[in-house]
Parts: C-alpha cells; structure tokens; sequence
C-alpha cells in the first residue's frame, strides 16, 4: 500500500471524527432549548391562569357588592351571583320508622359478640384451658353478681340514709339545699 492512501484514509476518518462531534454537540444544544422550552411555556400557563383566577374573583366580589347593594322590593330577593349553589333543603320523613324490637336471644348474642371482641387477647381465651361457652357462661354469672351486688348496696345506702334523717343527722355526700336570702325593705 502507498503512503498516500493511508494519510487520506485517516484525513477522512478526522474529518468525520469532527463531524460527528460537532453533530453531537448540535443535537445537545437541541435537547436543552427542547427541555427549556416547555419550562417557559409551563411558566407562561401558569401565569396566564393566575390572572383569569385574579379576574373571575374581581368579577365575583363586584356581582357580591352590587347584590348586597340591591334594595329588594315586595317578596323578591337580590338575584344571586352566578357560580353560588344554594343548598337544598334536607328532605323531610315522611313518617319515623321504629326499629324492630330485639329478642332477649338476640341482646345476648349482640352482648356475647361484643365480649368475644373485647376479650380475644384475654390470657384465659389464649391458654385454650376453657372453650369460648364456658368463659361466656362465667362472664354471665359475673354480671348477675355484679347487678345483685350493686342492687342491694344501693338498699344499704337508703335505709342508713332514712336512718340519718330520723335522728337528724345531714346524710354525708348529699348536696345541700341553700336558700337564697331575699332582702325586704
């Protein structure tokens, strides 16, 4: 081979080196007008949206100003301002509907229900010592005791009371009547 082939083969090879850079340079100048530009006109929008926002709320505060300024005559009222919705009444029964009432079966199966909830994490239901009746049917017995219980302290606290009031002695934790006194001249 001569060496004037291989001179012109590596002028071309540098020549589209060049090129090929340039061109690669012409496309990156590209890219970013291309990425800028829907940031100007993102911008441009969002100005121009802000300034029909500005306007609308002027035009609605003029039409809320000349409608509070409007006298009203006989039993018409001031039109109203576009864009306002007036709420609609709520829509009256037509009758009440009274709930079904329950079967004590269904009480205690809505009051077991409730129980199971609250106490699916109880040491007692976890342990598997006792089967989810045996522990409602001693959760049913604790409740009787503690109704009887109350029922007959509230007993005790009125018979001590009409105790008291025999002797005359104030009953402990009663609220005490105080008269107001009226002066007269």
């Amino acid at each position: 081979m001569a060496l004037g082939t291989h001179f012109k083969e590596n002028q071309k090879r540098q020549g589209t080196a060049e090129s090929r850079i340039a061109e690669r340079e012409r496309k990156r100048k590209a890219d970013e007008e291309a990425a800028q530009k829907p940031a100007k006109d993102a911008a441009a929008k969002r100005k121009k949206d802000a300034e029909k926002r500005r306007k609308a709320a002027e035009e609605a505060e003029k039409n809320r100003k000349k409608n509070q300024q409007t006298p009203t005559t006989g039993s018409k009222t001031a039109p109203k301002p576009k864009g306002e919705v007036t709420p609609k009444p709520a829509p009256k029964p037509k009758g009440e509907v009274k709930p079904k009432p329950k079967t004590p079966a269904e009480i205690e199966a809505e009051a077991r229900k409730k129980w199971e909830d609250k106490t699916r994490n109880s040491p007692a239901r976890k342990s598997g010592a006792f089967t989810d009746d045996q522990l409602w049917e001693q959760q049913k017995k604790h409740r009787k005791w503690k109704e009887t219980d109350r029922s007959s302290k509230e007993a005790r606290m009125e018979r001590r009371n009409k105790r008291l009031k025999k002797k005359g002695i104030p009953i402990p934790g009663a609220k005490k009547n105080k008269k107001k006194l009226e002066i007269t001249k």
